[in-house]
Order: structure tokens, then sequence, then C-alpha cells
């Protein structure tokens, strides 16, 4: 029901757009609390815009049109929505994933603190989160705003 309900919210909002999408398919786990829809289309500059800006705004609408369809409480699950434009978030993963790791390994190296450019909340969780598990490193989220950033710090034993 709600993955309907969510395929029809993303077709009726970029037909209002103009943008035609050729294909929605939704790639998650129904297990999990994510779910994601995949857009497939020929104009994705349309909807990735500059930086992944558009993209970042649409994900934007799309979340809070979903929480208020379905309601949020406080002690339930809450469902992650997300959308993804011919792969370009889940490419844009796959390389702060691998920067975070290679910033890492320098941390490592130099037993020194390694600060990134400022990002938005999703892709400092995404450094967290890739780095959770590995011991001799901790991360935190420093300053205020859009010059936020992540710290990748080494921690001796």
């Amino acid at each position: 029901m709600e993955e309907q309900s969510a395929q029809i919210f993303i077709k009726d909002l970029l037909n209002a757009s103009g943008i035609l999408v050729e294909k929605i398919e939704i790639v998650s786990d129904p297990a999990t609390a994510y779910a994601k829809y995949m857009l497939y289309t020929d104009e994705p500059h349309l909807l990735i815009g500059k930086d992944g800006e558009t993209l970042l705004a649409l994900n934007h609408i799309f979340k809070k049109a979903m929480e208020k369809k379905f309601g949020f409480e406080k002690h339930k699950e809450r469902k992650i929505y997300t959308i993804d434009v011919n792969g370009y978030k889940a490419k844009q993963d796959v390389e702060l994933k691998n920067k975070a790791l290679m910033l890492a390994e320098r941390a490592r190296f130099f037993k020194s603190a390694i600060e990134m450019d400022p990002m938005n909340p999703y892709d400092r969780m995404v450094v967290h989160s890739v780095l959770a598990e590995t011991p001799d490193i901790a991360t935190e989220s420093t300053g205020f705003g859009m010059g936020r950033r992540v710290v990748i710090k080494y921690v001796a034993f």
C-alpha cells in the first residue's frame, strides 16, 4: 500500500514538473526501515541539479510528504524514504565511503585528526556509519549550519 502510494506521489510530482520518468523501481529490502525509489529518466540533470542539490531537495519533499501521509509517532519505528536518479546517489555514497576510509587511513598513519569538507546531514551520517566499527578511529561532527563537517580522529589504545 505504502509503496504504491509513494510511486503515485512521485509520478504526480514529476508529471506536474514536466519531467518524464521511464521507470520507478523499488530497490530496498522490505524488512528494513528503508524505502528507496530508483527513478530512471533521460533527463537526470533536471532531477539531480548542481552537486545533487535538486535531488537533496526532492528527497526532503518526498520524505515530508510520506511522513505526513503515513504518520509518524515517536515510539514507532521511523521509515526512511529516499529517491535516487539513475544511480547517482548510490554512486556518490560509494565515493564518499571510499573517501572516508582513505582519510581514516591517513589519520591512522599520521596519528592525527583529519577534517572533512562541510557536508549535509545525510553525507555526515554515511561517514559516521562507515567508520563506526573501526576500533582505532572516532568521528565527530563539528561546526554549525552549512559549515558542519566530520572530523576523523585517530584514537590510540
